[in-house]
């Protein structure tokens, strides 16, 4: 019994790291820049994405209910770095930098508390 119950804890942990990893490697696919200017809005994304998706996985809602706020993360990104997409990187360095942070997170954030008593787990 306790075999089991390690065993399925050391699957998740792998799962979880599986995720935050592969995570982490589509950062570049967001940059449009070089040099310099990449480095810290990498950093940034990469801090925001640890931050937000170890957040969403130690909620306690239901996998659905972490599944929607994972897509309103990548949307939220999606439509903000769609929204910047004009000028240089360099321009908008400001604006990329505080956006990719803060944007996610409000979205997050506030679908969290939405539907969070529809996906709420129960405890037993």
């Amino acid at each position: 019994m306790a075999w089991d119950s390690n065993q399925r804890h050391n699957d998740k942990l792998k799962l979880n790291k599986l995720i935050i990893s592969g995570l982490i490697l589509l950062t570049p696919l967001t940059a449009w820049a070089s040099g310099q200017y990449l480095i810290p809005t990498l950093l940034i994304n990469g801090v925001v994405i640890v931050v937000i998706g170890s957040s969403i996985l130690g909620l306690k809602i239901r996998g659905l209910g972490k599944l929607i706020l994972f897509a309103i993360y990548v949307g939220s990104m999606y439509l903000f770095f769609y929204w910047v997409d004009v000028g240089h990187h360099s321009d908008n360095l400001g604006l990329i930098n505080l956006g990719s942070a803060v944007v996610p997170s409000i979205s997050v954030y506030g679908t969290y508390q939405i539907i969070k008593d529809k996906f709420q787990t129960k405890d037993k």
